[in-house]
């Protein structure tokens, strides 16, 4: 809806719309405000026949993304893998083929996560992450929100001392995809714990916390990078799912939503 970005231009540009359902009324609105500005649409979705493929000049459709429930989990992952595997190149498409065994990994790992969750009666998460694990914070706050209906922020991580660290406390889970700088990361850490607050690390360079946070877990062998994004995903939405439990909350029927926003 920005004049500004839809304004006339001599250069090819591309816009790219993603969607589970292919029915949101707000995307579907985009798509034809872009395509009225000479934009050649690209749409990536779940759903067969819906009208984000019809609308748009190029489709993808992955029909194994879809899912019952109204939280998108499989879907995200899958629609993020898509774009990944589209966009890469070939040495990042090689590292997508590690996910399965980082998922695994993960996976291996849920028991300890578990713990956690159960550990305390948080009331509050914040998520933490810089550069491209910035959005899988943004994406693992809404998480929380949805299944669990609980307070949940996410902040660039070393923002997080200017101003909202006022809130933390023994009823605060952080969790902080780990930093490409370390000696940041850590310093980041403790300034936390001595708030009282619990701290899960998650990423490549996780294992680097072990001394200094609850809990940290590492997607195997998987290279640092976005590659990993799907992989980095899975501990977050099970916290979610199980603090969702803990809450006595349905998490596949959280309360306000539905599964496509159709005005």
């Amino acid at each position: 809806l920005d004049p500004y970005e839809t304004r006339p231009s001599p250069r090819r540009r591309i816009a790219i719309g993603f969607s589970r359902s292919g029915y949101s009324t707000e995307l579907i609105l985009a798509i034809r405000r872009l395509t009225g500005a000479h934009f050649t649409t690209f749409g990536i979705t779940c759903t067969a026949g819906c009208d984000l493929l019809k609308e748009c000049d190029l489709g993808l459709l992955i029909g194994e993304g879809q899912e019952d429930g109204l939280v998108m989990l499989r879907s995200f992952t899958t629609m993020l893998i898509a774009a990944q595997w589209l966009f890469g190149n070939d040495a990042d498409r090689a590292e997508l083929r590690c996910l399965p065994q980082a998922g695994q990994h993960m996976m291996q790992q849920q028991d300890a996560l578990r713990q956690l969750a159960q550990v305390a009666a948080f009331d509050r998460f914040v998520f933490l992450a810089s550069g491209h694990d910035y959005p899988l914070a943004l994406e693992s706050g809404l998480k929380v929100q949805e299944m669990a209906v609980a307070t949940s922020e996410a902040f660039h991580s070393l923002d997080y001392r200017h101003g909202p660290k006022a809130c933390a406390d023994a009823q605060t889970c952080v969790v902080l995809f780990a930093l490409s700088d370390r000696e940041h990361g850590l310093l980041l850490v403790r300034d936390i714990k001595a708030l009282a607050a619990k701290v899960m690390v998650i990423g490549a360079d996780a294992a680097a916390y072990t001394q200094v946070a609850d809990l940290c877990l590492v997607p195997g062998a998987m290279p640092a990078g976005a590659s990993a994004s799907a992989a980095l995903m899975l501990p977050v939405q099970i916290l979610a799912h199980d603090t969702a439990l803990r809450r006595g909350r349905n998490p596949d029927a959280p309360v306000n939503l539905t599964k496509v926003v159709v005005f």
